[in-house]
């Protein structure tokens, strides 16, 4: 597991914010609790067992369809996809979701595969984001899920959201774990929007770990589906409820996935 740990961190040196490299340095000692056996192991070469996702959005599109590499973007009633740079932001190459004005519009993020299957995986997420506009009636995601559209609950799942389509008012990040649709949610007190800011996301079968700029914002315990059939991968996404035409920035992007159940002949 540390060997696998470190070619990645040396991998990943040659390209990624520091920021961003954090996450995944301190996920051999955060996941060293997780139980192994000696016929289990972790083919490091192999993708079935483990996939390692960088996506700048350089080259993203502006439609549905396949997004860089490995994730897939569905928009719905009126929601769209642009792609644009902001180098005044450091920000070359952002993948934008835009509602819409239509009520019930939005924008899906999601890995290309539909599920990860019955198998047991430690997943990690870090995005840097920024929610581009005053938030007013809106939902927005970022995390680990099984929603099927940018307003559907999540089931089994780990993920920010911020979530003002009842109270306008309530503008802060919550970090969020869902087990077979019990829900345990923790109130981040971060609401710093039109910034961008790095969201990260990582767990293993004790806890789950929720960090806002390099900052543990929430740590939760219980309802961790580590073991499911049908959890799903990456989900991010933007929704309205009215026509407020709200926008979420996606900068740059890595998700790794590592399957820790399985015997390998």
């Amino acid at each position: 597991m540390i060997k696998v740990v470190v070619i990645l961190a040396a991998a990943l040196n040659i390209f990624c914010n520091a920021k961003a490299q954090s996450i995944f340095k301190s996920f051999g000692s955060f996941s060293k609790n997780i139980p192994y056996s000696s016929s289990k192991s972790i083919d490091v070469f192999n993708p079935r067992y483990q996939i390692l996702i960088h996506e700048p959005f350089i080259y993203g599109q502006s439609a549905d369809g396949q997004i860089g590499y490995g994730l897939r973007g569905i928009s719905y009633s009126g929601g769209l996809f642009s792609v644009w740079s902001y180098i005044d932001q450091n920000a070359i190459g952002v993948l934008l979701l835009i509602t819409g004005t239509t009520p019930g519009g939005g924008c899906l993020v999601r890995t290309q595969y539909e599920a990860l299957g019955n198998i047991k995986v430690n997943q990690v997420l870090s995005v840097r984001a920024m929610v581009a506009s005053v938030p007013d009636s809106d939902l927005v995601r970022i995390g680990l899920g099984d929603a099927s559209s940018p307003s559907a609950t999540i089931t089994d799942g780990f993920w920010f959201e911020m979530d003002n389509t009842v109270n306008n008012s309530q503008t802060n990040w919550f970090a969020k774990v869902s087990k077979a649709g019990v829900v345990t949610s923790v109130d981040t007190g971060v609401s710093d929007h039109l910034k961008w800011h790095w969201f990260e996301i990582m767990y293993n079968d004790k806890e789950a770990k929720f960090f806002i700029d390099g900052r543990v914002v929430a740590k939760i315990t219980n309802n961790i589906p580590v073991l499911q059939s049908e959890l799903y991968g990456l989900t991010i996404s933007a929704y309205t409820s009215d026509n407020s035409d709200m926008r979420l920035r996606l900068d740059e992007l890595f998700y790794l996935v590592q399957e820790i159940d399985k015997t390998i002949n």
